[in-house]
């Protein structure tokens, strides 16, 4: 009987190394895959004040066109 227990204590233990194993890849996983996120969303910030900034810049562009299209036509 104490050698069926130990057999027991001895499977639980080949078993607990494989689990462990795969709980360190799923937890490294998460962690990439919450690093991916908030790299996403900061690029998202960045990217929406960059094309705001684009935005701009491009009327501006278009005003100063259109004084000169005004300026041309005076002359």
């Amino acid at each position: 009987m104490i050698e069926t227990i130990a057999n027991a204590f001895g499977t639980i233990d080949t078993l607990v190394y494989p689990i462990s194993s795969i709980t360190r890849l799923i937890q490294a996983l998460g962690g990439i895959i919450l690093l991916y996120l908030i790299f996403g969303v900061v690029n998202a910030v960045i990217n929406w004040k960059r094309n705001k900034e684009i935005k701009k810049l491009r009327n501006d562009v278009k005003e100063i066109k259109r004084l000169l299209s005004k300026k041309e036509k005076r002359k």
